[in-house]
């Protein structure tokens, strides 16, 4: 399978993180409409389908300036979004220590 290839840290936990946010979202929205205990089974595209924000390719500008998105520093280590907050958002400046994680 191809892709794009993600090399900046800040790019691959902004897409993993905004992932996981829809995941969340899907998961808690589905617990509260599905008052049976039964496990409900989503199929990736209909899970693409009610959170067509995932494939918006200019999302990450939502987010961040160009400055930030585009930076050396982004590239080595997250760094937290400067327009737009991202509610449980990792990030750490540390590049040494990228294991100390902080949500912000």
């Amino acid at each position: 399978m191809s892709g794009p290839r993600v090399d900046s840290v800040t790019h691959k936990m902004f897409w993993i993180q905004v992932f996981l946010i829809a995941m969340a979202r899907a998961e808690a929205s589905r617990k509260l409409t599905e008052r049976d205990t039964s496990p409900g089974i989503v199929t990736f595209e209909t899970f693409i389908r009610g959170n067509l924000h995932l494939v918006h390719e200019d999302l990450p500008s939502l987010y961040y300036t160009p400055e930030i998105w585009q930076s050396k520093e982004a590239f080595e280590v997250m760094i937290a979004p400067d327009r737009r907050k991202m509610y449980g958002f990792l990030e750490s400046r540390d590049k040494d220590k990228l294991g100390q994680l902080v949500f912000i």
